[in-house]
């Protein structure tokens, strides 16, 4: 290869690499991002340089969507929550642990005997990882970012029909004027639950639970906390027929904006620095 030949590849690598730079750089907003994972959850919240995943999907899918929205050279994500530990929520974490440094790890107050729970369990113990069950008590702030886990505590935990679902940890964000709440897939009963004894006043945005069954969330919550925008991320075609009609309909009658990586790939919702004004990306 000639030195004119090596020049021209040099100069188109540095210019992928600044655009790539360009397009990833963290700015004042704050990002909200449903991956799309399939069947499953994957949420990865981003401010300035701090990021927030919340479950990792069934599979190493999650990998692509950390590349994606956060800059190449950032191999650190300062919070991993995991909701609820079926496979559609834990599985995407073994393979983030081992490629990314994980700050502090949030689990849910449930525990699975499947061996991918085993696995991810194993390893943040082997990486020394700070783990905590998740509670009130450990509220998180970054710059003018805070995230409440709010549910469940020791004294939420009634006689559910699916304790493991109904235990998934919900938390609330803030950030300046923009509150927004994340709900595992909790059902029926634990959404009626919050909804009569946990305020969490009006929100802007909301993760509807368990991929929109029609078991998940009631007209109670959506009544208490009236939202602007319902995010729903469940697999394209997927063979539980989520999201199901009825939390369709019950979001349309009222005036939810309804958004799904089902249908739209990956969900991007971003709030500008002033935490007024909420932009849609795809």
């Amino acid at each position: 290869m000639n030195l004119y030949k090596q020049l021209l590849i040099f100069v188109i690598l540095a210019n992928i690499l600044v655009w790539m730079a360009i397009f990833t750089f963290p700015n004042n907003s704050l990002r909200i991002i449903a991956c799309d994972i399939g069947q499953g959850d994957a949420i990865l919240i981003t401010y300035k340089d701090f990021q927030v995943l919340t479950d990792g999907g069934p599979d190493s899918s999650v990998i692509n969507c950390l590349s994606k929205y956060m800059p190449f050279w950032d191999r650190t994500i300062e919070v991993m929550i995991l909701t609820n530990p079926d496979l559609d929520h834990l599985g995407g974490l073994i393979s983030v642990v081992k490629q990314y440094k994980i700050e502090k790890y949030i689990k849910s107050p449930t525990i699975d005997s499947t061996q991918s729970y085993k696995v991810l369990e194993d390893l943040v113990g082997s990486k020394g990882i700070p783990t905590y069950e998740a509670s009130s008590a450990l509220d998180i702030q970054f710059s003018l970012m805070y995230l409440d886990i709010v549910y469940p505590n020791q004294e939420d935990r009634a006689t559910f029909k699916n304790p493991q679902n109904n235990y998934s940890t919900v938390f609330k964000l803030t950030f300046k004027d923009f509150e927004a709440v994340f709900t595992g897939d909790i059902e029926e009963e634990a959404s009626d639950y919050i909804a009569k004894n946990i305020y969490l006043g009006d929100i802007d945005y909301i993760k509807i639970p368990h991929h929109g069954s029609k078991h998940g969330i009631t007209r109670s919550l959506l009544e208490v906390t009236k939202p602007e925008i319902a995010v729903i991320s469940a697999g394209k075609n997927n063979k539980y027929g989520h999201p199901h009609a009825q939390i369709l309909e019950m979001l349309q009658e009222k005036g939810v904006k309804i958004l799904g990586t089902y249908d739209q790939g990956d969900v991007v919702v971003e709030i500008d620095e002033s935490g007024r004004d909420i932009i849609y990306r795809q």
